[in-house]
């Protein structure tokens, strides 16, 4: 059995890159994790390329996280009685007198008496994702305890319920999911698991490509105009989870794209024409802070909503890293449970997200001016048959 030697093993990697934020001027971009407290402070790559913070961030957080899986990498070999050990197992191992946590990764039988060999991923007897946010608050665990554990992000679900925005989702059941990392550690790819059961989830897909999302700095305030004219008084801060970049647009942009800038603000979508970005506070635990302004409310049918605003809510931006989940007509009225699980997390320590499942079964009518209703109110042959002629006119149209 060999564990790789940790001293080689960086607390922080910095990525080097020309950033046209800065007149091209180079800068090195840091991730960090808690790593062992013999590791080396800071391994700095250097690359000759043009690209912003946001992107040399992912970079280096990736590269630190396989680093440090890596670091904890576990070989063995076993009889063949321990055959029963499947992969995902979390056995222990005696090595050099200490029992080692090993999780395994992969297993291979070997000839000729059919020794197994095992390879994993040593983990901890705790899961420091309970103390990542801030760990100086739990007095009882210290510092350098923390720096002999490596972990990832948390990362959550914000489910959204919504009319359809495009048509490829028209005449489906389903739930808008925004996934992304959010606190402190690093993050690549994030599986998201649904349950069945109870405490039985089952993995449904993993998502590479975060979404833009975070959570609301103050609370969005009621506008009088309603959807028929744009909110110019109110403005809204958010804190994103993630280095996102937002860009101002015009007023024929939004005209032209019903889904341009558009974000959910808790239960309402609104389209936004001008994006500022903001001074992020010092040691805050999200990555950083625009101030929206220029609000079209109450987007998608949303309009409800408008004054329905509270503190603390979700913000997601609309672009193809939100997906759309489809449900069953079983799932109406009923509670769905998603968990995320950050790579490198244990599925227990994955962050869940519960809601009632009530669709929106409003189909907006594009080339005239009203409303039809795809729920029992069409019940007539007539008005199915009305609403199905709509549908394949506007899918014509859009065509």
């Amino acid at each position: 059995m060999a564990i790789r030697d940790i001293t080689s093993i960086p607390r922080q990697i910095a990525v080097s890159v020309m950033n046209p934020d800065l007149e091209y001027n180079n800068e090195a971009v840091p991730a960090s994790l808690f790593g062992s407290m013999n590791a080396v402070e800071t391994a700095e790559i250097a690359f000759p390329i043009v690209d912003k913070a946001s992107t040399a961030r992912s970079v280096a957080e990736k590269m630190l996280l396989k680093a440090h899986n890596e670091e904890r990498a576990v070989e063995f070999y076993g009889m063949p009685e321990l055959a029963e050990w499947a992969i995902g197992d979390v056995v222990t191992v005696p090595f050099n007198g200490t029992e080692v946590k090993v999780r395994i990764e992969k297993k291979q039988k070997t000839l000729p008496i059919g020794k197994i060999r095992f390879q994993g991923i040593s983990v901890s007897p705790f899961s420091p994702t309970y103390y990542q946010d801030d760990f100086t608050v739990q007095a009882h665990v210290r510092r350098s305890q923390l720096a002999t554990f490596n972990f990832p992000r948390n990362s959550t679900v914000i489910p959204i319920i919504s009319e359809p925005l495009t048509a490829n989702e028209r005449g489906k059941l389903g739930v808008y999911l925004a996934v992304c990392g959010r606190g402190r550690g690093a993050s690549e790819n994030i599986a998201v698991f649904r349950e069945f059961d109870t405490d039985n989830f089952v993995q449904e897909f993993i998502v590479d490509v975060q979404a833009r999302a975070g959570l609301c700095a103050g609370t969005l305030a009621n506008h009088g105009g309603g959807t028929g004219t744009e909110d110019t008084v109110n403005t809204l801060d958010i804190w994103f989870f993630n280095d996102v970049e937002l860009e101002s647009v015009t007023q024929p942009d939004l005209d032209r794209f019903p889904t341009l800038n558009l974000i959910r603000i808790g239960d309402e979508w609104v389209q936004f024409r001008t994006a500022t970005a903001q001074t992020l506070e010092e040691d805050s635990p999200y990555r950083s802070k625009w101030r929206i302004s220029n609000l079209w409310r109450g987007r998608f049918g949303t309009s409800a909503e408008i004054s329905a605003h509270a503190a603390d809510e979700y913000a997601s931006i609309y672009d193809s890293a939100m997906l759309f989940f489809e449900l069953g007509a079983e799932d109406i009225g009923e509670t769905v449970t998603f968990k995320a699980v950050t790579n490198g997390q244990a599925i227990e320590n994955g962050l869940t997200t519960s809601f009632t499942f009530d669709p929106v079964y409003s189909y907006t009518v594009t080339n005239e001016t009203d409303t039809r209703s795809l729920d029992a109110n069409a019940t007539t042959i007539n008005e199915l048959a009305d609403v199905i002629a709509t549908i394949l006119k506007d899918k014509n149209l859009a065509g």
